[in-house]
């Protein structure tokens, strides 16, 4: 947990300065929770969302996290619910606005981690949800130096890895989603991958 939160820090721009969030809450439904963060550790970026977005009321905002690290630590901000869940079964908050993983899939080889994309649409409602996916991009010529160190650590320690935009199209298009935007800032080295249902 503190490694991701760490590793949320040393980003040069969070998530909310990359991804106009503002078209989250233009396009949201009252009755529907806002934003569910899979796999969501203690909370970062539900509350860099509020941060950025603090007329944001409770229990708008999801954190999805296994049942013993959710009891392990709470999040600074009560407006974040919590809801145990394991990526790899059928997400159970159903018809939220945005889904949203930070570093997740760069933990796990294609096969695993199309099985976790696999349970997304089980809560996506077609034409309103989207996935919103925070990794690292591997650019194709002179990769960065963190990126390729992020590569071989990745590759060693999880035999995952990070992934190149052609490698990422891939993978989701392999988990039956469809990449429609790749949101990145022209400095930056990850991005957030805009996923709808196909």
């Amino acid at each position: 947990m503190l490694g991701m939160e760490c590793h949320s820090r040393w980003n040069m721009a969070t998530w909310t300065d990359v991804y106009p969030t503002d078209l989250l809450l233009k396009d949201a439904k009252p009755d529907r929770p806002l934003l569910v963060d899979v796999d969501g550790s203690n909370g970062h970026d539900p509350e860099k969302f509020l941060l950025k977005h603090p007329e944001v009321s409770g229990g708008s905002l999801v954190r999805e996290d296994l049942h013993e690290t959710l009891a392990e630590v709470e999040a600074a901000n009560k407006a974040i619910s919590k809801q145990p869940y394991d990526f790899f079964t059928p997400q159970p908050v159903k018809g939220d606005c945005a889904y949203f993983m930070h570093s997740v899939l760069h933990d796990w080889s294609d096969e695993p981690a199309i099985k976790i994309l696999r349970n997304i649409p089980s809560g996506m409602e077609n034409g309103y949800s989207k996935l919103l996916i925070r990794e690292n991009l591997v650019d194709n010529v002179k990769p960065s130096r963190r990126t390729t160190t992020s590569e071989m650590v990745m590759m060693s320690c999880a035999a995952s890895a990070e992934r190149t935009e052609k490698e990422w199209h891939e993978l989701v298009g392999a988990a039956g989603l469809k990449i429609v935007k790749i949101w990145k800032q022209r400095t930056a080295l990850d991005g957030v991958i805009e996923v709808h249902l196909a």
